[in-house]
């Protein structure tokens, strides 16, 4: 993994979960796919369940998640969005968005992975885009490499037949 995503750890990139948690704070649980370095766990309070995927560090994938019987409502955090050579795991993503009561998911404006991924997202999802905005976060260089400063946010809300 090395040093690659050490910037997330910068307070100014911490913003991503502030919004996450004004969103997930008030579910019983939360499902974060990706957070390594910054989990949206760290933000929300102690009464939150809190279950995360995180395939670069224990190789585990969406499928591995098991929310049978939970029959609780959840939010899901997805702050960094880049399944690249797991694309297949997409339609499982929306299928996870769709059941939550919201879904936090954001990508690096200028990383063109995440921007086709969260394309598809939304043709693949029935969930409502609640909230949307483009975030300029300080570019920083750690180690050589520099940071994607231009994010893209979205929360989706589980969609709701009037």
């Amino acid at each position: 993994m090395g040093p690659k995503w050490e910037y997330l750890t910068v307070p100014e990139y911490k913003v991503r979960q502030w919004i996450a948690t004004y969103y997930l704070k008030d579910l019983p649980l939360v499902i974060e796919v990706g957070p390594y370095k910054s989990p949206v766990s760290e933000f929300l309070p102690q009464s939150v369940d809190f279950r995360y995927v995180e395939p670069l560090e224990d190789g585990r994938t969406l499928l591995d998640l098991c929310l049978d019987g939970c029959g609780c409502a959840y939010g899901v955090a997805v702050l960094g969005l880049d399944l690249q050579g797991a694309e297949s795991q997409l339609p499982v993503l929306a299928d996870l968005i769709d059941r939550a009561e919201y879904a936090v998911v954001e990508a690096a404006r200028d990383y063109d992975v995440g921007m086709k991924q969260m394309a598809l997202l939304e043709e693949l999802t029935a969930a409502t885009i609640v909230t949307q905005m483009d975030i300029r976060l300080p570019m920083v260089r750690r180690n050589g490499y520099e940071t994607y400063a231009d994010r893209h946010l979205k929360v989706f809300e589980a969609f709701k037949e009037i």
